[in-house]
């Protein structure tokens, strides 16, 4: 007795049609590998300059806490920063965070936080209008 099976037609027919799929799925995927590949670095480069805005985000708001001469510290909270020529401008109007004096009464504030968007780094700090912090 013969053990070698003998496959039909169809399952000739399917497998042909498979290899002419993997074929065709190696050639595209290989097609848009350049694309991928220039799509990811620009995520990269996004997510860092992400991290770097989120980082100098962080960095403004413990300077503006620490600035605090009475009382407990105050986290002016988050704000959304406008990019402008490689700068982000993170901005809290006045009214938006509060200091107390040597009273004890809140005094509204405001403040604007310059910081790099490569490095996130604070370039200035002003806060309710005095320079605080420049490099």
């Amino acid at each position: 007795m013969s053990s070698e099976k003998s496959y039909s037609k169809g399952e000739w027919v399917l497998a042909g049609v498979l290899l002419v799929l993997a074929a065709i799925g190696y050639f595209w995927w290989e097609s848009g590998s350049d694309e991928r590949a220039q799509q990811a670095e620009i995520n990269r480069a996004k997510n860092e300059r992400d991290w770097a805005k989120f980082g100098g985000l962080r960095k403004c708001r413990k300077a503006i806490s620490s600035l605090a001469a009475y009382g407990k510290e105050v986290d002016p909270g988050s704000t959304g920063g406008v990019i402008e020529d490689g700068v982000v401008f993170f901005v809290w109007p006045r009214g938006s965070f509060h200091f107390q004096n040597a009273f004890g009464a809140d005094v509204p504030q405001s403040a604007v936080c310059e910081v790099d968007e490569e490095t996130g780094d604070v370039i200035r700090l002003t806060v309710s209008g005095k320079v605080v912090f420049q490099r």
